[in-house]
Order: structure tokens, then C-alpha cells, then sequence
């Protein structure tokens, strides 16, 4: 009986679970949240590089109202780690179930999605430089921040 007073819920001595499929599932979570962390931070880089040269639309509300509402790129990186360690850590709270890999491939495909919106909007913005063409998008609608 001792040995088995030592397994309960599934989880060895130590808290580690005993099924392969929960073991492989906490993996890919961790590793989808790994990718979604550091998606996360080059967004935030892309973002505060361009709202401080040549300005942006952001296609965040909420972002853009606080970069409006502050100006600051400190306002607008707090508001998105923490974004991004609210939603993270909540799917690392429950990462065993399979609701949670779900939600963590779905936030990696959004990310994913960022970065390749980021590629091509980096390109149109380097052909725009190229032809000089840059005073046709300067408008009040473009953010920026000091």
C-alpha cells in the first residue's frame, strides 16, 4: 500500500504525470508557448521600432488606444507582456487538458500569422522608401510614440 499512497491522480512521487499522452501533450504545450512568447517579444520589438521611424497602423484596438491615449512605448510594451504573460501563463495553468494545446496551437497559428503580416509589411514599407513615395502615407491616422 505504500507504493500506492505515493501514486495518486496520476502523478509519480515527484508531481510528474505517469500517462505518455499527458507527457507528450505537456511538450508540445510548453514548446507552443516557447514559440508564442518569443513571437510575442519580436511583435513587440517590429511594433516600438516602427512607431518610433516611420509611424504605424496598429491592428490592435486596444493597442492603439493605448498609444494614443499615452504616447509612450513603455505604456504600450506593459500592456503587452502583460497581455502576453496573462494569456500564456493561463494556458500553462492548464496545460495537461486537451482544451489548452488546442488553445495553445490556435495562439501559436495567431502568432505566426503576426510575424508573416510583419514580413510583408516590412517589404511594402522598404518599396515605399524605395520609390519615395513616403509622404503619401504620412497621416494623422499613423501612430507614433517618442
Amino acid at each position: 500500500m505504500p507504493h500506492a499512497a505515493r501514486i495518486r491522480d496520476g502523478l509519480d512521487v515527484r508531481g510528474r504525470d505517469l500517462d505518455p499522452a499527458v507527457v507528450a501533450r505537456l511538450r508540445r504545450v510548453n514548446v507552443l508557448l516557447g514559440a508564442i512568447v518569443v513571437l510575442g517579444m519580436a511583435d513587440l520589438a517590429l511594433t516600438v521600432l516602427h512607431l518610433k521611424t516611420t509611424g504605424m497602423f496598429e491592428a490592435n484596438p486596444i493597442a492603439a488606444f493605448v498609444i494614443r491615449w499615452t504616447g509612450s512605448a513603455w505604456a504600450l510594451a506593459f500592456f503587452k507582456v502583460v497581455s502576453l504573460a496573462l494569456c500564456t501563463g493561463l494556458l500553462y495553468s492548464c496545460r495537461r487538458s486537451r482544451a489548452a494545446e488546442v488553445a495553445a496551437w490556435v495562439g501559436a497559428g495567431v502568432m505566426i500569422a503576426i510575424t508573416i503580416a510583419w514580413e510583408q509589411y516590412a517589404r511594402a514599407m522598404d518599396e515605399v522608401r524605395r520609390t519615395g513615395v513616403m509622404e503619401a502615407y504620412v497621416s494623422e491616422d499613423l501612430l507614433r510614440v517618442d
